[in-house]
């Protein structure tokens, strides 16, 4: 079973001047986000690099953290 992520697991966290923290996904952490039942907002409108610690791959995804 794959561990469930939450926002430690990010090392590419945006703060809004809100306070609001977002970061980037791939499709496949997307899917593990989801499938885990996540209570963060998942977004398909995403780019750049996916912000899970390790990971390099182009994302398809935002996700915003909730408070």
């Amino acid at each position: 079973m794959e561990k469930i992520l939450d926002i430690e697991d990010f090392d590419d966290i945006v703060t809004d001047e809100d306070g609001e923290k977002w970061s980037q996904l791939c499709v496949g952490h997307a899917e593990q986000m989801e499938n885990e039942g996540t209570k963060h907002f998942i977004n398909s409108m995403g780019d750049g690099i996916c912000g899970v610690n390790g990971c390099d791959v182009e994302s398809e995804y935002y996700i915003d953290f909730q408070k």
